[in-house]
């Protein structure tokens, strides 16, 4: 659980870091929270976005749990599975 947790938190703060060099993720994020009319900032865009991250993140860790507890090929099925349910 910690190699997952740390491997995912190295990536993307790697990620981020270099894109924050490149000033695309700043100008990005400053054009998409922001209203174009009046400027103002979209306080449900960035809650649902951090909403998002947060389900992203259990959705991963339990899809981790179930490897390493079940095998792969187990772990492929419930995913298989889920989407299907859905």
């Amino acid at each position: 659980q910690e190699m997952n947790y740390f491997t995912s938190f190295i990536g993307g703060t790697n990620s981020t870091t270099s894109t924050i060099q490149q000033k695309v993720l700043t100008e990005d994020v400053g054009e998409t929270i922001e209203t174009p009319e009046s400027g103002e900032i979209r306080h449900m865009f960035i809650l649902y976005i951090v909403a998002y991250i947060l389900i992203s993140w259990i959705a991963v860790s339990a899809h981790t749990a179930v490897v390493k507890k079940f095998g792969g090929v187990a772990a492929v099925f419930v995913g298989t599975a889920r989407k299907g349910m859905t």
